[in-house]
């Protein structure tokens, strides 16, 4: 109350003083003016409202006829934020009481403890529209992530992603791709964005519904793409182009370019300084999925900028998945790029692209990019993990293996393991590998991995009782690069065995020639699996074997085949 007095005490005596003046000046109006005193109201103040990470100095400019004085601003914390009174610009989030001195000039006199008002500084929550969403029409069978891109000026947090049955299909919402669906069947996707500078964290934001069909889907790779990067801003417009390759089946659905900045999207090609997130929408036709996908970033960069160099990170940040260097400048000459984990050299990692592996799970990973005398490290992004677990077998041990595709971990450090089986956990089988035995047969298994405690299980991998193949006979189809294999396996009663391989040419449908189309071998059984090597093959030609019931898993070098019998 003491301070209240005080300050209405003020308040009242400057009335009186103005009152006083203005009586006098209407008494004797020739009497000369002396300098004035500038007061708060003289100035427009702006930036009063920013987020974290673009924080700017408040602006505060005198209105026609009033002091041009220069001003000093002043930040102090207020409610919760503790921030001394510094002329320092505060970045943090929080509120800021901001007050200015003025300098005297001309007419003026000096005025200190202005108040400006209240400067807050806050942290942006993402929503769906900030990210590029793509591949929710897909191709059955050949089914990949949904991606989902950030675009220009939005958060580059971490993003999870998840997949749940709907309508008729029963999927349990799981980071894992279902890419066992069939034609017909439809997932809700959802993702998470991992909070950063200037950013919330959110859950559950709308990516859509992924549906698999029987039409082929688009791809960034059947189409040439034009005027991304950096350019000199110079008042024209900068037209990104998208075409369809010659060499490759595409899809003749037309093709819309689009660009997202900080003015929202738009079909027409920017001309403002300032960068432009790039997609491409392709329409359906028939035989082919529509698709939305990724150009690139065009960056414009404004008239008459200073020598600079920033460098941030595109891309998910997650083991598997490419990140590029997003170099802004206007400084001539080649760009130098050194990827850091944790601040340390990745030796090796001299591009603009890198692709982290299982090793860099967890860690902080930037990229630092020089130009001339000129140098700027990225922030840091944190590599998350998303796998899945397979179990192979070899012999009589099981392997518990982490996998992203067809990279694959076979025992990562930082990796923990816990062996089941027919769903019970096993005491003491916390290695990646399990030695099987004789009480294993017909019993089904399941290996977990938790990595920074994500803890992800195998589906059941079932020991069978392996039966006599002798007089049997098995195939298998692959399809790979553009080509269809078909193999025959076949057992005779005398521990003999062979295997042939048709190969069809997906595009031309005609044969391929091959060196070996048809090896002979010799096989053996013993209580859990068949062993058969073809002559000749001496390098490829070591297989093992399951058979349960009509199928025959076959494992050796390459990938894994499955063989149903004839």
């Amino acid at each position: 109350m003491k301070k209240l007095f005080n300050v209405s005490g003020i308040i009242f005596a400057a009335a009186i003083i103005v009152c006083a003046m203005a009586a006098c000046e209407l008494l004797n109006p020739e009497t000369p003016q002396s300098d004035q005193t500038p007061v708060a109201g003289d100035y427009d103040v702006g930036n009063l409202t920013q987020s974290v990470g673009s924080v700017t100095a408040v602006t505060i400019s005198p209105r026609s006829g009033k002091s041009t004085g220069a001003r000093t601003i002043h930040y102090a914390g207020t409610g919760s934020t503790t921030y001394a009174n510094s002329t320092t610009l505060p970045t943090a989030a929080g509120t800021y009481t901001v007050t200015f001195d003025v300098a005297a000039v001309t007419g003026w006199k000096a005025a200190t403890g202005l108040y400006a008002g209240t400067l807050t500084i806050g942290t942006l929550t993402p929503v769906a529209g900030d990210f590029v969403i793509s591949r929710l029409m897909q191709t059955a069978g050949s089914v990949t992530a949904v991606t989902v891109t950030p675009k220009a000026g939005k958060s580059t947090g971490a993003i999870k992603i998840y997949y749940e049955g709907t309508g008729s299909t029963t999927y349990s919402k799981s980071e894992t791709v279902p890419a066992t669906g069939t034609s017909g069947s439809k997932y809700t996707v959802t993702f998470d964005v991992a909070a950063s500078t200037g950013w919330n964290a959110v859950t559950g934001l709308s990516a859509g519904t992924l549906e698999l069909n029987d039409n082929r889907t688009p791809d960034v790779a059947d189409y040439n793409i034009s005027g991304t990067g950096t350019v000199t801003y110079n008042g024209s417009a900068k037209t990104v182009t998208v075409t369809a390759k010659t060499d490759r089946q595409t899809s003749p659905g037309a093709v819309t370019v689009k660009y997202s900045g900080s003015a929202g999207d738009s079909t027409t090609a920017p001309s403002a300084a300032g960068k432009y997130t790039v997609t491409f929408d392709v329409a359906a036709a028939t035989g082919w999925n529509p698709a939305t996908l990724v150009a690139g970033t065009l960056t414009i960069n404004s008239a008459g900028q200073a020598q600079t160099l920033s460098v941030s990170i595109l891309g998910t940040p997650k083991v598997g998945n490419k990140l590029t260097a997003d170099v802004l400048k206007s400084i001539p000459g080649e760009n130098k790029y050194q990827w850091l984990s944790g601040g340390q050299i990745i030796d090796g990692e001299t591009n603009s692209e890198f692709v982290p592996g299982f090793e860099h799970a967890g860690k902080a990973i930037s990229v630092k990019v020089t130009c001339g005398d000129e140098s700027d490290t990225s922030e840091a992004v944190t590599i998350q993990l998303e796998y899945t677990v397979k179990i192979n077998r070899y012999a009589n041990n099981l392997y518990a293996n982490a996998q992203i595709g067809n990279q694959s971990s076979f025992g990562s450090s930082g990796f923990t393991y816990q062996w089941f089986k027919e769903g019970q956990s096993i005491q003491g089988a916390t290695s990646s590998s399990y030695v099987l035995n004789s009480g294993d047969i017909s019993k089904k298994f399941k290996a977990s991995i938790t990595f920074n405690s994500q803890t992800v299980t195998s589906t059941e991998f079932l020991i069978p009782t392996v039966s006599s193949p002798a007089g049997t006979t098995w195939k298998a189809v692959n399809t790979e690069n553009g080509k269809t294999y078909t193999y025959t396996l076949s057992f005779n009663n005398d521990s003999t065995c062979k295997m042939g391989v048709e190969i069809i040419d997906l595009q031309t449908s005609n044969n391929v020639p091959t060196d070996n189309p048809e090896v002979t071998g010799t096989y053996t059984q013993n209580l859990f699996l068949i062993s058969f090597v073809f002559a000749g093959l001496e390098e490829y030609g070591n297989f093992t074997g399951d058979i349960d019931g009509n199928k025959l898993y076959l494992y050796g070098e390459g990938d894994d085949l499955t063989f149903t019998k004839q």
